[in-house]
C-alpha cells in the first residue's frame, strides 16, 4: 500500500487536536466538604464513569475523522487485492504526464518533471495483474505513446522513465479528451484518468465552456510550488523589416517577471552569429514587464542569426529568444537611363570615394542606346534588379528580354515622368502594374499623400517626412491606367497613385509615377526624402522577404526556387539529425520539424539555390 500524495500524511497530526482541546478546556471540580453522603457518592461515581466513557468514544471518533480526511487527501493506493475479498473488475488507466516546457522548473525538491515521473510510476505500481494502461505526454499537442490500452505495464514504465521535456506550451483539455477517447474504445467499465501537471494557468485556458463528458474518474496530481520564481523573454522585434548593412538597427526586447518577488540585476545578453556582442543588467518589479532597446550594426550582408538571453531564474526554457534576419548589402543594380546622375547618387552616395565598408547598393549605369546595342552580351541574371529611368523606350526584342528576366525571378524598378511625351511601354505591358495615358499639369503643385506604413519598404517613414514642409512638390505627373489590382503603396494628395507594387511570375515590379531627373516636373531629387526612399525600395526588391521566424511546433512554407530538395540542419545548441525535404512543383518546401528551438539552416541540395536561416 502506498500514497500518491504522501506529503499530505502530515495531516495525520491533526488527529491530536481533539485531545488537546479536551485537555485545555477540561473543568476541574471544586472539593466541598459535606456530611456523610455515602450512597449519593456511589451513584455519582457510576454516572460519571458512563459519561466519561461516552466522551472518550466521541473524542476518539473526532480524532479518527480528522485522520481519515488526511489519509484520503494523501490518496492511498493498493498494490493488490486484499486477502479474502473478491477481486474487482480490471482497471483501465490512462496517465497524462505534462511534459510542457514549464515542467522543467528546478524547484526546491527537484525538477518538476522528475517529480511528475515519480508520481506516474507510483500510479503504475498501484495497478494489479489484468489491469491495462496507456500514457499520454501532454503539451499543446498530445503525444499518445500507446494508441490503445495495453496490459504490459513494463512497456509503459519504460516509456515513463525515458520521457523527455518538450519546448511546447500546454493544452490540458485536449489531452483529457484524447484520454477519454482511449477509455471509450477500450470498453472497460472501471476507467481512471490520472493527470500529473504543474497546474500552470495557461494550460487550463481552453476549459471555459467545455462540456466534456468523462467516461472515467479524473484524478489530478499536482506537482511543484504555487508561485515559482520565473522571468522570461517574451518578444524580440526589430524596428524595421529591411536591415541595410552598416546602418544601426534597433531591437525591442521585452522581459517579464512572472514571480511575486522583484528581480534585480539580471544579465541580458545579445549574441550574433554565435558570438556575444552586447551585455546589460535589468531589474523587474514583481509581475511586471520591462522593455529594453538594443542597437546593433551588421557589418556584412547576407543571413545573420542570433539570440537574446537572460540569466537568473530556475526555468531555462524561456530564457532565450532566437532570431534570424537577412541583411541587405552589395545589391547589384543595373540602371538604364540617359540621365542617371541623381539616381546613381541616391543608390550609392559614396560612389567614387574611398570607402572601406561594404556598400548597401552597387549601381552600374548604362544608356538606353548602349543597353539596346549590347543586350545579348549583358548577363541580366547576374544583377539583383534593373532600374529603368528616363528615356527607356526600347525595342520589342529588348523588352521581351526584360520581361523574361522578371518572370523568372528578377526585380524591376521603373521611374515614369520627365519626358515631353508619353513613353512607349507596350513591350513591358505584361509585367507593369500601370501604363501612363496622359500628362497632367498640377497647379498648385501636388504633395505626397497617404502611404502604407505596414509595407516593409515604407516602415522607416512617417507622415511628416512624406508630406511635411521639406517634402517635394510635383508640377507634372502622369494619369495612369491601373491594371490587375496592384498594391498601392503611396498616393499623391489628389489620390493619384505614386508607388505601385506588382508581383508577376517569380519576379516583382515597382513603378514610381515620378521623374528621377527633370526638375521642371518635380524637385523630388533635391529633397531629403529622395535618397532614403529610393534605397528602401531597392533594398526591398533585393531582399528575400519571407517568414524566417516560427514558433516551436508550427509549420512554415519557404520559397526555395527551382531546386529539387533541401537539407535541414540545426546549427545552434541541441541535437537534430540532418534531414532532406522535397520541394513541390511551385518551388516551395514545407518544414514542420520545429520540435526544438534554435537556428535551422536550410541548404539547397543542388547548385543555384541559396541558404536560408530559420529561427
Amino acid at each position: 500500500m502506498g500514497f500518491l500524495n504522501s506529503i499530505y500524511l502530515f495531516g495525520l497530526l491533526s488527529a491530536v487536536i481533539p485531545f488537546l482541546i479536551y485537555l485545555w478546556f477540561r473543568r476541574r471540580a471544586k472539593v466541598i466538604d459535606f456530611s456523610t453522603l455515602r450512597f449519593i457518592l456511589e451513584a455519582h461515581r457510576r454516572s460519571v464513569r458512563r459519561i466519561q466513557l461516552r466522551q472518550l468514544i466521541v473524542l476518539i471518533l473526532r480524532a479518527l475523522i480528522l485522520a481519515l480526511i488526511a489519509a484520503a487527501i494523501a490518496r492511498p493506493i493498493l498494490s493488490g487485492a486484499l486477502p479474502g475479498l473478491k477481486a474487482q473488475a480490471p482497471t483501465a488507466c490512462v496517465i497524462i504526464l505534462d511534459n510542457s516546457y514549464s515542467m522543467g522548473y528546478e524547484g526546491i525538491r527537484g525538477r518538476w518533471f522528475d517529480l511528475a515521473k515519480k508520481k506516474a510510476l507510483e500510479v503504475l505500481n498501484s495497478l494489479k495483474r489484468g489491469d491495462s494502461a496507456s500514457l499520454i505526454l501532454a503539451s499543446d499537442h498530445p503525444d499518445i505513446r500507446f494508441s490503445s490500452l495495453i496490459q504490459n505495464l513494463d512497456e509503459i514504465r519504460l516509456e515513463i522513465q525515458n520521457a523527455t521535456l518538450s519546448y511546447r506550451s500546454t493544452d490540458i483539455l485536449r489531452s483529457i479528451e484524447v484520454a477519454n477517447e482511449l477509455l471509450e474504445r477500450s470498453g472497460e467499465e472501471n476507467g481512471e484518468i490520472y493527470l500529473i501537471t504543474d497546474m500552470r494557468r495557461n494550460g487550463w485556458q481552453n476549459l471555459g465552456g467545455s462540456r466534456l463528458k468523462l467516461k472515467a474518474h479524473l484524478f489530478i496530481l499536482p506537482v511543484g510550488e504555487e508561485s515559482p520564481d520565473n522571468i522570461a523573454i517574451t518578444s524580440v522585434k526589430f524596428n524595421r523589416s529591411i536591415l541595410p548593412v552598416n546602418i544601426p538597427v534597433k531591437m525591442d526586447v521585452r522581459v517579464r517577471n512572472f514571480s511575486d518577488a522583484p528581480i534585480k540585476d539580471a544579465v541580458l545578453e545579445l549574441s550574433v552569429d554565435g558570438e556575444k556582442r552586447r551585455q546589460m543588467t535589468i531589474s523587474i518589479p514583481p509581475g511586471d514587464e520591462v522593455r529594453k532597446e538594443i542597437t546593433y550594426i551588421f557589418r556584412t550582408p547576407g543571413y545573420h542569426f542570433g539570440w537574446i538571453q537572460i540569466s537568473g531564474d530556475r526555468l531555462a526554457a524561456d530564457n532565450r529568444r532566437f532570431f534570424s534576419r537577412y541583411v541587405s548589402g552589395g545589391v547589384k543594380a543595373l540602371c538604364i537611363s540617359d540621365r542617371t546622375s541623381y539616381l546613381t547618387y541616391a543608390l550609392n552616395p559614396s560612389l567614387g570615394l574611398i570607402y572601406e565598408e561594404s556598400p548597401a547598393i552597387i549601381p552600374t549605369s548604362l544608356t538606353t542606346e548602349r543597353f539596346e546595342r549590347e543586350i545579348n552580351d549583358i548577363p541580366l541574371e547576374s544583377y539583383d534588379l534593373l532600374v529603368l529611368g528616363a528615356g527607356f523606350s526600347m525595342s520589342q526584342t529588348v523588352a521581351a528580354r526584360v520581361v523574361d528576366y522578371v518572370e523568372n525571378g528578377g526585380k524591376l524598378l521603373v521611374f515614369l515622368g520627365g519626358e515631353d511625351k508619353i513613353p512607349d511601354l507596350k513591350g513591358l505591358e505584361p509585367i507593369l502594374p500601370a501604363l501612363p495615358v496622359q500628362i497632367r499639369e498640377a497647379d498648385p503643385p501636388l504633395k505626397l499623400g497617404s502611404f502604407d506604413r505596414r509595407h516593409p519598404a515604407l516602415e522607416p517613414f512617417n507622415q511628416e517626412m512624406i508630406s511635411g514642409p521639406l517634402s517635394p512638390d510635383f508640377f507634372n505627373i502622369y494619369a495612369l491606367k491601373v491594371k490587375d489590382k496592384p498594391e498601392n503603396l503611396m498616393r499623391f494628395s489628389d489620390g493619384t497613385p505614386v508607388i505601385l507594387d506588382r508581383k508577376t511570375g517569380l519576379g516583382e515590379v515597382v513603378l514610381l509615377n515620378v521623374s528621377s531627373w527633370n526638375l521642371n516636373w518635380t524637385n523630388f531629387p533635391l529633397k531629403p526624402i529622395f535618397l532614403p526612399l529610393v534605397q528602401q525600395i531597392v533594398l526591398y526588391l533585393a531582399s528575400p522577404l519571407q517568414e524566417t521566424e516560427v514558433g516551436v511546433g508550427d509549420r512554415t512554407v519557404l520559397d526555395v526556387g527551382e531546386i529539387r530538395s533541401v537539407k535541414v540542419s540545426l546549427i545552434s545548441e541541441g541535437e537534430f539529425p540532418q534531414i532532406s525535404l522535397p520541394v513541390n512543383e511551385s518551388g516551395k518546401v514545407e518544414f514542420a520539424g520545429t520540435s526544438m528551438p534554435g537556428i535551422y539552416r536550410i541548404d539547397p541540395s543542388s547548385k543555384g539555390g541559396r541558404t536560408i536561416y530559420l529561427s
